[in-house]
């Protein structure tokens, strides 16, 4: 992804992130993001200009981050450390991550996002944050 786009995304997720989410619990977080995967995968369903075989791809990612989301939830309420998860500088990460996701989901449903590559690009680096960030709750949950 170009470092334009990516400016662009985590500033407008700054803005929003600042107001909205600074006293937020995990799970409030969670709750304002959760219908974005399925909402998304529907809308690259309906998609005519997206090729088969991209919207496959674009959905496995989408899932994947769908699964990574629903895991955390699972991990906040069912782990005797998940209350970790409410920590502020935990809160504000996964946020500033589902922000940028909210805004990619936001753009292509505009109709701002339609090449495959920019796309396939942004999702990778939202999963891959979401990724790490995962892996570094549960490092700092097991502490």
């Amino acid at each position: 992804m170009s470092e334009v786009k990516d400016v662009e995304v985590k500033a407008r997720g700054a803005v929003g992130f600042s107001k909205t989410y600074l006293d937020k619990l995990f799970a409030d977080v969670y709750m304002d993001f959760s219908t974005i995967p399925t909402d998304f995968k529907v809308l690259l369903t309906e998609d005519k200009r997206i090729e088969a075989e991209d919207k496959t791809d674009f959905a496995f990612h989408i899932g994947y981050i769908e699964s990574l989301i629903d895991t955390l939830l699972k991990v906040r309420y069912h782990c005797p450390a998940g209350e970790q998860l409410n920590r502020p500088d935990l809160v504000k990460e996964f946020a500033a991550i589902m922000l940028r996701f909210k805004a990619l989901y936001e753009d292509y449903a505009a109709g701002n996002k339609v090449n495959e590559v920019d796309l396939h690009n942004t999702l990778l680096d939202i999963l891959l944050d979401l990724e790490n960030f995962v892996r570094k709750a549960f490092e700092q949950l097991k502490a």
